[in-house]
C-alpha cells in the first residue's frame, strides 16, 4: 500500500491512515486482503463469512478515527476491532493518502468521468517525493468534446454503477470543463479554477446554492459511491500486482493470496 498511495501524502494533521491494528497472530492459511470502504461491523461480519482465509483488511475510511477510550463490546466500532483481533485480521486504512496520489481515487474519478487522465490537482500536495509532484486533493480538467448534461449523467451512472443521483443545473447546455473530489466535496471544490460542472460525493446545500449561482452544475453520488468503484478495480488491481511484483523480486514461489473487494458494502443512503 506505501507503493501504491504513499502515507506522505495524507492529510496527517486531522486524518488517520497507517495500519491501524495489527493483528497478535498470525494464522496459518490466512493469506487474503480484503478491501472495503466502511468497515462497519456489519461489512467484518460478511468479510469473514465470505473469506475466512482474510488477514488484512483495507478499510479506505479509518474505522479509527477518534481517540478510543474504552475497547468493549458496547461499542459497535470497538467490537469490529475486538474481533478483527480475535480473528487475527490487522486493519489498514489508506484514505487521503488515495485521495491525493496520481492514480488514486480522485484520478480515477476524473478519468472515468472525462474518458482520460489529463488532469491537475485542485489543491497541490507540498510533498518531496519523488514521482508524486503532481499528486493532491481533488483532480479538474477538460472534456476532450463538449458533453450535454444527459450524457454526462449517464455516464456517471455507468461508470459509478449507480441507479439515481443527485443533479444541480448551473445553467450550462454543455459542459467543457470539470472538478471532482471524491466522498464530501465542498472544501476542495470550492478552490478549484472556473468550471462548468462539479462531482462529487456529497455538498452542504448553501455550496451547492453557490455553485449553481455561479453557473457551475453539481452531480451529487452520495459520499462512499463516489469512492466504491475505485476501490473494487482500480486499488484492488493495483494491489494484487504490486503483491505479485514483490514476490517475484525476491524470489518467494508463487503464494495462494487473493485480494477481494467486500460488494456487500454499501453507501447508507439510498434513493426510495
Amino acid at each position: 500500500m506505501q507503493k501504491i498511495a504513499p502515507l506522505e501524502l495524507a492529510e496527517r494533521a486531522w486524518d488517520n491512515v497507517g495500519l491501524l491494528v495489527e493483528a497478535p497472530f498470525e494464522k496459518p492459511g490466512n493469506n487474503d486482503v480484503v478491501i472495503v470502504n466502511d468497515l462497519t461491523e456489519r461489512v467484518f461480519n460478511k468479510v469473514l463469512a465470505d473469506h475466512p482465509s482474510t488477514s488484512v483488511i483495507v478499510s479506505y475510511h479509518p474505522p479509527i478515527f477518534r481517540a478510543l477510550k474504552t475497547i468493549t463490546m458496547d461499542n459497535s466500532i470497538q467490537r469490529t476491532v475486538l474481533k478483527c483481533i480475535a480473528n487475527g485480521i490487522s486493519i489498514y486504512s489508506p484514505h487521503t493518502a488515495c485521495d491525493a496520489v496520481r492514480g488514486g481515487v480522485n484520478d480515477w474519478m476524473f478519468s472515468a468521468i472525462t474518458g482520460h487522465s489529463t488532469s491537475q490537482p485542485i489543491i497541490p500536495s507540498n510533498t518531496t517525493l519523488a514521482n508524486h509532484q503532481d499528486a493532491g486533493m481533488g483532480r479538474y480538467g477538460n472534456f476532450e468534446n463538449a458533453v450535454s448534461s444527459s450524457d454526462i449523467i449517464n455516464r456517471v451512472k455507468e461508470h459509478f454503477k449507480v441507479d439515481s443521483l443527485q443533479f444541480a443545473d448551473g445553467g450550462k447546455k454543455s459542459f467543457n470543463s470539470v472538478a471532482v473530489c471524491a466522498g464530501s466535496g465542498s472544501s476542495i471544490l470550492s478552490k478549484a479554477p472556473s468550471v462548468d460542472l462539479y462531482v462529487t460525493g456529497e455538498m452542504g446545500h448553501h455550496d451547492v446554492l453557490a455553485a449553481v449561482a455561479q453557473g457551475i452544475s453539481v452531480i451529487l453520488l452520495n459520499h462512499s459511491n463516489s469512492e466504491r468503484m475505485y476501490l473494487q478495480t482500480s486499488l484492488k488491481d493495483a494491489l494484487m500486482n504490486v503483491m505479485n511484483l514483490e514476490r517475484e523480486e525476491a524470489g518467494i514461489p508463487a503464494a495462494d493470496y487473493s485480494v477481494s473487494a467486500c460488494v456487500a458494502d454499501k453507501d447508507p443512503l439510498v434513493s426510495v
